[in-house]
């Protein structure tokens, strides 16, 4: 037991991997750090006595930004090259972080089950922030999570109501479960996982070795254009895919424009878009796009990057209905 490299947080278990630490963090979820990049961390991070408030908050947002990330990359590997990324990582924006926290209370709370909203914390002690709602709003600043939920999901967009008896005390309106059926509602049925990536053949280890294991680990049909036989227009075909598919997977290496195309295609019907990269080309992608969350993928880390992208899509639509070998 000990404090998370990251964020500091107590409720964090560590383990010696070499010259590296395993950190399984309340807030940050399950990294590796290694020691040089755990030290550059501790002092890009540490507030000297009598610190103005614009430092200590430029430091608030670097470790809010940086535990959200890691908490949306289990298992990553952070060593000095990826920490100086991971200094720049942008949150999303602010409608996806209160989605994103409405989702949680959808996943811990039954209908009609209220939690005490000042100061937000439903499932942790009166008083505190549950770790992992700082990670999944991209913060390190519990009056962030008091705004994002009591001001825009509760009194600008309804989706939360309050008790009729008991004042600051909320629960799930309908109008909030109508939102959280809505992420779900496209295409209910279908099983279909479809990919929009570059078809160059150093690309195929990818789809081989990653993505097509990825979807079907976690219960869809994964689909890929160069896989997939037809007899018509290829851009006619992408496009009949995409509308019957549950979901899209697409990977920006390369910066292809049928990617980008497809990506958009499918966010416009209201398709959940699953973004993925190569590391070394994130810096590439065009700066409309630069506010997703990413899954990046290195070539030597195929099977991380396998697991990552399971994770992810499980946590965005659960799992699918196509049994897997040995689920």
């Amino acid at each position: 037991m000990g404090h998370c490299p990251i964020c500091a947080e107590a409720q964090s278990f560590e383990e010696p991997a070499g010259d590296a630490l395993r950190v399984s963090c309340a807030r940050c979820g399950e990294y590796t750090m290694t020691g040089d990049a755990a030290e550059a961390w501790r002092k890009r991070t540490e507030l000297p006595p009598l610190s103005s408030d614009d430092e200590t908050g430029r430091v608030r947002r670097l470790v809010g930004n940086a535990s959200g990330w890691i908490h949306d990359h289990p298992g990553v590997v952070i060593d000095s090259a990826r920490l100086d990324a991971l200094s720049t990582v942008e949150p999303p924006l602010q409608s996806e972080r209160a989605a994103r926290l409405l989702r949680f209370l959808g996943r811990r709370l039954s209908p009609g089950q209220y939690f005490r909203g000042v100061p937000f914390s439903p499932f942790a002690p009166q008083g505190s922030v549950e770790p992992e709602v700082l990670a999944l709003a991209y913060t390190d600043e519990p009056r962030e999570i008091d705004y994002l939920v009591l001001d825009y999901l509760w009194r600008h967009k309804g989706f939360l109501s309050e008790h009729p008896q008991q004042a600051e005390h909320l629960t799930i309106s309908p109008a909030g479960w109508d939102y959280l059926d809505s992420l779900n509602r496209v295409n209910p049925d279908s099983q279909i996982g479809f990919c929009a990536m570059w078809f160059a053949d150093p690309m195929r280890s990818l789809w081989d070795q990653a993505i097509e294991g990825a979807i079907r680990a976690a219960g869809y049909e994964p689909l890929v254009m160069f896989k997939y036989e037809h007899n018509n227009r290829i851009d006619d075909e992408i496009v009949a895919l995409i509308r019957r598919s549950r979901f899209v997977v697409a990977d920006f290496t390369g910066q292809r424009g049928g990617v980008y195309f497809e990506a958009g295609y499918a966010s416009g019907l209201g398709l959940p878009v699953i973004w993925t990269c190569r590391e070394d080309d994130l810096g590439n992608i065009h700066f409309d796009n630069r506010q997703y969350n990413f899954i990046t993928w290195e070539s030597d880390k195929l099977p991380a990057f396998r697991h990552a992208l399971q994770n992810r899509i499980e946590a965005t639509l659960g799992r699918g209905k196509i049994a897997t070998a040995g689920g």
